[in-house]
C-alpha cells in the first residue's frame, strides 16, 4: 500500500477491500484521530502537529489489518462459543468444547496484538521516532469483522522542532513492516490452524487469506462496502467506542513528550 499524499480528500468513496499500510494524517483528519485517541484514554503521540507547523503532516498512521478471513473465523468461533454456553446453561452443553472454542478465539486475537506490538515497535525504532499510540478496532465501518490496529505517531521529530526528514524512507520501512506483520502472524498461528485451514497465495504485501472457509460465510461477512481505514472515526463509531457527535478541543490535549514511555 503506497503512502497517501497530503491532499488525499476526506470522505473518499466507499471501498470493498482494505490493506495494511502507512497513512498520512492531514489537517482534515486530525480532529477525528484526536477524538479516537482520547476515547481510548491516550494522550496525543509525541510530535503531534495539529496546526501543521513547519509544513507537512499532522501525524502518521501505520495501519496493520488482520486478513479478513481470520476475522471471520474469529467471529464464527465466538458465536459458536456463545451458543455452547447457552446450551450449558440449559444443562445440555459440552464444557470441553466451549473451552476449546474460547481458547482458539483467544489465540487468534492474541497473535494479532503481539505481532502488532513487535512490528510497530521495530518500525518506530528503525525510523528513530517515539513509540506510537495503538488503537484497536474489531470491526470495519459497516460492522463487519475486521480486526485492525492503528499505530499513530506524530509527524515532528522527538523534540517537536522539525518534520521527520525522509517520508520516502518512512514509506519503505512501513512496507517492510507490513510484510513482517503478515509473515509473523502466519507463523504464530501455524499450530492452531495446521489441522483446520490452509493459506492461499501470498501477495506482494505479504498478506494471505484462508482458503478453507466456506465462501458463503466469508461473503456474508465482508460484502458491504466500507469507509477507508483512514477515516478512523467511522470504525470507532461502528465498534461503539466513539459517539457520532463527539467533539474534542485540540488545544486542551497536551502532547506526550516521553519517548521511552511503554505502550
Amino acid at each position: 500500500m503506497a503512502v497517501l499524499p497530503y491532499n488525499t480528500p476526506f470522505n473518499v468513496p466507499m471501498v470493498n477491500d482494505v490493506q495494511s499500510g502507512l497513512l498520512v494524517i492531514d489537517s482534515s483528519h486530525a480532529h477525528d484521530y484526536a477524538a479516537v485517541l482520547t476515547a481510548f484514554g491516550h494522550q496525543l503521540p509525541a510530535g503531534w502537529n495539529p496546526r501543521t507547523e513547519h509544513g507537512g503532516a499532522v501525524g502518521w498512521d501505520l495501519v496493520l489489518v488482520r486478513p479478513r478471513t481470520l476475522s471471520v473465523l474469529s467471529e464464527a468461533l465466538s458465536n459458536q462459543f456463545l451458543a455452547e454456553v447457552k446450551q450449558l446453561r440449559r444443562g445440555r452443553g459440552d464444557l470441553a468444547a466451549a473451552n476449546r472454542l474460547l481458547g482458539a478465539h483467544q489465540v487468534l486475537t492474541t497473535a494479532h496484538h503481539r505481532t502488532v506490538e513487535l512490528v510497530a515497535g521495530r518500525f518506530a525504532k528503525a525510523a528513530h521516532i517515539p513509540p506510537p499510540k495503538l488503537v484497536d478496532h474489531p470491526l470495519d465501518s459497516a460492522r463487519q469483522p475486521l480486526l485492525h490496529t492503528h499505530a499513530v505517531f506524530g509527524a515532528l521529530s522527538e523534540g517537536g522542532r522539525r518534520p521527520l526528514r525522509d517520508p520516502d524512507r518512512l514509506g519503505g520501512l512501513a512496507r517492510r513492516a507490513v510484510v513482517d506483520y503478515h509473515r509473523r502472524l502466519r507463523a504464530g498461528l501455524a499450530v492452531l490452524l495446521a489441522r483446520w485451514h490452509a493459506w492461499g497465495p501470498v501477495g506482494a504485501d505479504g498478506k494471505a487469506e484462508l482458503v478453507s472457509l466456506p465462501a458463503g460465510l466469508v461473503a456474508t461477512r465482508s460484502a458491504r462496502p466500507i469507509r477507508p481505514l483512514g477515516e478512523i472515526a467511522a470504525c470507532a463509531c461502528a465498534a461503539g467506542d466513539l459517539d457520532d457527535g463527539g467533539d474534542v478541543d485540540l488545544d486542551g490535549i497536551v502532547p506526550q513528550r516521553l519517548a521511552a514511555e511503554r505502550w
